[in-house]
């Protein structure tokens, strides 16, 4: 085991888990060191596909279907180290769910489960595919063996839950969901953009609109590019009613249709 690998590799994963654009650009030369050090470290090729998913989702890549294909390839390559990995069958899932092959994903959420079923992130990917296949009542279970067995879980998860909550009319717990990210956001660790962006959603979809509006100026604030364009583009949603929920919330509290000119 190469110690100096492993350690760049956790700096990686604390990047990509704060999903920005200069973020995940760390995240990536990290991974690209770690494969440097170790060649046979499994974790160093699927942190750098991570990073290449996130390009492609996010429209940070010049070629979107380029970083596909290279994250596939190191996917296919960490799958050849070890076919028995539950991290690896994780990523296949991601690739799956990226490109919006269901049913793919659903079964290698599944696998990742079987081979780690005590693992907190194995039950969260599969709670997270779930809510957009549309069964969020389906993921809650899974997502609630993901906090027991990670109590300190990241700020992730709660996006996760607040869509939830959001997508069967829970709201107030919604909300709740939303402030244990905010708090979670103000000490660092991810893009105060993200608990704004659920904020007002569910405000919105409360009945609370001028909070919604409030939060969506500071979402516009945050990400002054934000717009239901690229929103609906890089939505995961089987279902299009999903997508127009969460899409029909923010363009009620002030979210613009279009990009802002260059």
């Amino acid at each position: 085991d190469n110690l100096e690998a492993w350690l760049a590799i956790q700096k990686a994963n604390f990047y990509s888990l704060r999903t920005t654009r200069e973020d995940n650009a760390k995240a990536k030369d990290l991974a690209k060191k770690a494969i440097d050090l170790d060649p046979n470290y499994i974790d160093g090729y699927l942190a750098l596909a991570d990073s290449l998913m996130a390009e492609a989702r996010w429209g940070w890549s010049k070629s979107p279907r380029e970083s596909m294909k290279q994250a596939k390839e190191l996917v296919s390559k960490a799958l050849e180290i070890d076919e028995t990995d539950w991290l690896v069958h994780n990523h296949i899932g991601n690739l799956y769910l990226i490109e919006r092959n269901y049913d793919e994903a659903l079964v290698a959420y599944k696998r990742a489960v079987e081979l780690g079923p005590n693992v907190a992130v194995t039950n969260f990917r599969l709670a997270r595919c779930l809510v957009f296949l549309g069964q969020p009542e389906e993921a809650l279970p899974f997502l609630n063996e993901a906090k027991r067995l990670n109590p300190h879980f990241p700020w992730v998860y709660y996006p996760i839950m607040a869509r939830i909550y959001f997508h069967t009319g829970r709201y107030e717990e919604a909300l709740a969901e939303c402030e244990g990210m905010r708090e979670i956001c103000e000490r660092g660790d991810c893009w105060m953009y993200f608990p704004h962006l659920y904020y007002t959603m569910v405000y919105e979809k409360s009945g609370q609109h001028e909070k919604a509006q409030y939060h969506m100026k500071k979402v516009l604030k945050e990400n002054p590019r934000f717009n239901l364009e690229s929103r609906r583009k890089a939505s995961l949603f089987k279902n299009k009613e999903d997508t127009d929920r969460e899409m029909d919330a923010l363009r009620k509290a002030g979210a613009p249709e279009q990009p802002p000119p260059k």
